[in-house]
């Protein structure tokens, strides 16, 4: 007996092939028709979910940094230390970009989709920590755009692993003492040296 999926489980079928083929042999090298082969999907099946195979990139973005959020919540340095965490996990759908369009593609689905998750989140944690010199959906956006400028230049090869590291404890002392509050990430600031 067939058993019937919904639309959200043929979905998440779709997410979870799709991702496999990108790691394997690089999102550009993927077509539509391999992620439909590999679901067994035929094309009305497949485009009933996902328009085309950047709606799949997007969709994508959107669950790792769903996930993102909901495993450290409105705490920033837990936000800190999984979000950081891509320098000993299995890579994700940004490491299988090669194709500078396709960098600029996923960059655009991740500011998007890091602004729904997280900037939620950030805002409730610098709140909590009571007065802040700023108001919290500014400052959060701040912490975000350095995000995306150290994303950028380590995913378009314009910075080293070194690089990166060495400007995002800048970045993390400079947003310490934008927010009046010395300290805030020292056990962050501890693990980067930890890691080198």
């Amino acid at each position: 007996m067939r058993v019937r999926k919904t639309a959200q489980d043929r979905a998440g079928d779709i997410l979870v092939a799709a991702l496999g083929l990108f790691q394997r042999h690089g999102y550009a090298e993927v077509q539509i028709e391999h992620i439909r082969a590999a679901t067994g999907l035929s094309r009305g099946g497949f485009y009933h979910h996902f328009g085309s195979k950047a709606a799949v990139l997007q969709a994508l973005v959107d669950q790792e940094q769903s996930a993102l959020a909901k495993a450290a919540g409105p705490d920033l340095l837990a936000l800190l230390r999984i979000g950081s965490g891509y320098r000993t996990a299995p890579p994700g759908v940004e490491a299988s970009l090669s194709v500078p369009e396709d960098v600029t593609l996923y960059l655009g689905y991740l500011e998007r989709a890091q602004d729904s998750h997280l900037a939620p989140l950030i805002e409730e944690a610098l709140q909590r920590g009571g007065d802040l010199p700023m108001p919290a959906p500014h400052a959060a956006q701040i912490f975000l755009a350095v995000n995306h400028r150290i994303t950028r230049q380590v995913l378009t090869g314009a910075w080293t692993r070194g690089e990166a590291l060495s400007f995002t404890r800048s970045a993390l002392l400079g947003c310490e003492a934008m927010l009046h509050r010395p300290g805030l990430f020292a056990p962050a600031l501890d693990a980067l040296e930890d890691g080198d």
